[in-house]
């Protein structure tokens, strides 16, 4: 007698293996959202704070969106999160760690 699938927990744990793009948006979505959440907190106690405006989240989340494409050109974005991370620094958002 066959009950099912052999692997049942397939369906629920292996959504990401069907195809690399899932993956590398869910890694994105992780990614960009550490990031936020935590160049928020590690700006709150810093002595000359500014809160979060526009740029400094559209920076943000434009180096983990960057993640996406990280299969087909590495190289380039790597250079492009580098870059992104760079200006970030030299703009001075937040005046806090970078994440």
């Amino acid at each position: 007698m066959k009950i099912g699938r052999r692997h049942p927990t397939l369906q629920w744990t292996g959504w990401w293996q069907d195809s690399h793009w899932r993956a590398d948006v869910a890694l994105a979505l992780i990614v960009g959202a550490t990031e936020i959440v935590g160049t928020y907190f590690a700006g709150r106690n810093q002595p000359d704070h500014r809160a979060l405006d526009a740029v400094a989240l559209a920076l943000l989340a434009a180096g983990a969106a960057a993640l996406v494409f990280r299969r087909q050109y590495p190289g380039w974005v790597l250079i492009f999160a580098q870059g992104i991370t760079l200006l970030y620094v030299i703009l001075e958002r937040n005046r806090s760690r970078v994440i």
